[in-house]
């Protein structure tokens, strides 16, 4: 009896992990891609300063993303041209790359779920979750370097503008966005859906040895 429990136990517990693994793939999957195509990571602001105060009039406005950077001028939409028309650094090609292959990690974790679902190995696949464990661990690691870098880096490239400018009357004012934001959920659901699987595979252990 009380080893039947402990097997009802492990079931339930599994196939909880399971949904958690299954949502937070899902929402990673989702809110990473939306972030990445967005091109609203951060955002500056040019605006006067008189007497030390900063007064936000009407100056030119630029938006960047992993992808492209737009202006917007007075009185003007809004012109978006990809970085290739300026001069960047290799922390924007760092942070491409690392966000295609993100993504990639993310859906070869699905489809390998879908893969073994399909053949009904899913509920006693403990090869599976560590595949899936490591899948996912790397997708979260690199997700966790993008958002360290392009926020680092953003901010110092900033930085590095307003020392090299003499102009004394103008003041940079910068942050970062809903994009950069969503792109921070989406690491959120990889590290969720990396404990879930790394913890369902002892679990699925536990679960055969029961049995």
């Amino acid at each position: 009896m009380e080893a039947h429990n402990t097997r009802n136990t492990y079931s339930k517990t599994h196939e909880i992990l399971v949904g958690l693994f299954v949502f937070s793939l899902l929402l990673s999957c989702i809110t990473s891609f939306i972030a990445i195509c967005s091109p609203d990571w951060a955002k500056s602001v040019l605006g006067e300063v008189k007497a030390g105060v900063y007064i936000n009039a009407n100056y030119e406005m630029y938006i960047y993303g992993l992808w492209q950077y737009c202006s917007i001028p007075v009185n003007s939409g809004r012109i978006c041209r990809t970085y290739i028309y300026i001069i960047y650094d290799n922390w924007i090609q760092y942070c491409q790359f690392c966000s295609i292959l993100a993504i990639l990690l993310n859906i070869s974790a699905f489809l390998y779920w879908f893969w073994n679902k399909a053949n009904s190995r899913i509920q006693f696949s403990v090869k599976y979750l560590a595949y899936t464990s490591v899948i996912m661990g790397l997708n979260a690691f690199i997700s966790l370097t993008i958002i360290i870098v392009y926020a680092f880096r953003y901010k110092q490239s900033l930085i590095n503008s307003a020392m090299e400018s003499n102009n004394l009357s103008f003041k940079i004012m910068s942050n970062l966005t809903w994009a950069f934001g969503l792109y921070s959920i989406g690491t959120i659901f990889s590290i969720i859906g990396t404990l879930s699987s790394a913890l369902n595979y002892f679990v699925t252990k536990k679960l055969i040895n029961s049995n």
